[in-house]
């Protein structure tokens, strides 16, 4: 069989793109052009990252750690509040992960069997949050250091520091981490640094070859249809149920999503001249007063917040305003209404938004919506 030219691998690549552009003719998507605008934008953007997944940092012989978002690398209702990184692993084998902690207060690295983009969902094998992880050299965030070893089960013998392990039997081997920062002051905190290094040394990764970036390409297609889908089907089902009207995602009797978090989850629709209002009771009292984190974020139909890397459509345990009864009221509006804890739509008229509290096993408040006109 002869080999494919570079032309040929980059005409399959083209026509593959161009297929994307399916998602746009979905019958759920929205017809507005702000979603049409940003959905081919988001295929763009994810395009981008796809390739990073599929070749860039694909590598589980010489990983690295990298900025997996950025205010143009969007996926899956990220929060402002935080920062992402993520580094591709083989959880059969052993690594070494060390760094400077850094100054955000929360923070999580997990070890998930598939990704969503490669695969079609990730299931967490292991994970290990700022209360259980070791430093060295002081406290958080002043010089203070970590060290963790990654390997499969069982614990490596006689090892009493940090250890996330990346195989279960049922779950399978974990295929990369994520690494998620959480802070009120994620703008200004430091961020931790993070290095990566198997145990067991390997040949260097040698030049790309046309079948090995034909195929990353192919991959690359693959995991932009695979997630956009995935996350616009989420925002359909969000979207499908009660409009500007909270539901509850998780509650203390469920399963505790690995780094201790509960959502509450709303789709939304407001018109230019309408107002959504959203009250969060209590929140600024016990036992929700003392949460290390709390945050509430806007999002477009595909899933992209509003406001990453910037203050005007999300807010946080600090930045809002509380009510005298320990409340937050937010409006959400295209024009600002003269209250506080005003977020702007900038011409979005539709999309989702998340309350995420952190840290707390108390049942989430009971979140009360109403729309008005301005």
């Amino acid at each position: 069989m002869s080999q494919q030219s570079g032309e040929d691998i980059w005409r399959e690549y083209a026509r593959g793109i161009a297929e994307l552009g399916a998602i746009m003719s979905r019958a759920s998507t929205p017809k507005d052009e702000v979603t049409l605008a940003e959905g081919c934008r988001h295929l763009a953007r994810v395009l981008y990252m796809g390739l990073l997944a599929t070749h860039e940092y694909a590598d589980t012989d010489s990983p690295e750690i990298f900025l997996a978002k950025t205010p143009t690398q969007l996926t899956g209702g990220v929060t402002s509040d935080a920062v992402y990184h993520e580094g591709f692993i083989d959880g059969r084998r052993e690594y070494r992960l060390w760094g400077e902690r850094g100054e955000a207060p929360l923070i999580e690295i997990t070890a998930p069997a598939g990704k969503i983009g490669i695969a079609d969902q990730g299931t967490v094998v292991d994970s290990l949050r700022e209360d259980r992880l070791h430093l060295i050299d002081g406290p958080s965030g002043r010089g203070a250091h970590f060290e963790i070893r990654l390997s499969p089960d069982p614990r490596p013998e006689g090892y009493e520091g940090n250890w996330l392990r990346t195989f279960d039997p049922e779950l399978g081997a974990a295929t990369y981490l994520l690494i998620r920062q959480y802070s009120t002051r994620i703008l200004s905190d430091r961020s931790a640094t993070f290095h990566i290094e198997p145990l067991e040394a390997r040949p260097p990764r040698m030049p790309v070859s046309l079948s090995e970036i034909s195929e990353a390409l192919t991959d690359t297609v693959d995991f932009v249809d695979r997630l956009v889908r995935r996350w616009a089907e989420i925002t359909d089902s969000i979207l499908s149920g009660a409009e500007n009207d909270f539901h509850i995602v998780s509650q203390p009797d469920d399963l505790p999503l690995p780094t201790g978090h509960r959502f509450a989850t709303a789709g939304f629709r407001i018109e230019p001249d309408e107002a959504w209002v959203v009250r969060i009771p209590g929140i600024g009292k016990p036992p929700y007063r003392d949460a290390p984190y709390w945050g509430f974020q806007l999002t477009n139909y595909w899933f992209e917040p509003l406001d990453y890397g910037k203050d005007w459509g999300h807010l946080n345990k600090d930045t809002a305003i509380y009510d005298e009864d320990g409340s937050v009221t937010i409006v959400i509006s295209e024009s600002d209404p003269g209250r506080p804890n005003w977020l702007q739509l900038r011409g979005h008229t539709l999309g989702t938004a998340q309350f995420r509290l952190s840290r707390v096993r108390e049942a989430l408040p009971e979140i009360t919506c109403e729309m008005l006109k301005l």
